[in-house]
């Protein structure tokens, strides 16, 4: 356990955090206006 466990994991969560942004946010928006 030490710093660089700590940026991995970090970068880990960044990344994942961008991907649900870029695909899953849009696909939202995409069927609330579909609907809405």
């Amino acid at each position: 356990m030490g710093t660089i466990w700590e940026q991995i994991h970090n970068f880990v969560l960044n990344q994942l955090s961008k991907t649900y942004e870029s695909f899953c946010i849009p696909k939202k928006n995409s069927k609330e206006k579909r609907y809405g």
